[in-house]
């Protein structure tokens, strides 16, 4: 099975009661982080393209931290908001 955003994964993260060693990995790139999904985010060009905005920036750590410790209601919280940004 392709899981293509991260509306998937944490919902599946949620049934199976896990996020998988690839989830935590793309949850600590910007490239495919939940900031790096959304297109409003403006992010930096250059190194590993963090979000320029300090908001986005923050909920991303936040989200990257929630599905490091599995805590899947809490990245679905967050990861609401941050789709919520716009720029």
């Amino acid at each position: 099975m392709i899981v293509k955003n991260w509306s998937e994964r944490v919902t599946l993260a949620q049934k199976r009661k896990r996020f998988t060693p690839d989830d935590k990995q793309r949850a600590g790139l910007w490239a495919y982080c939940a900031v790096g999904e959304n297109p409003k985010i403006v992010r930096h060009n250059f190194g590993a393209g963090a979000p320029i905005e300090t908001k986005a920036h923050d909920l991303g750590l936040e989200f990257l931290n929630a599905v490091k410790r599995g805590w899947f209601y809490k990245a679905e919280k967050l990861l609401k908001q941050i789709q919520r940004l716009k720029q």
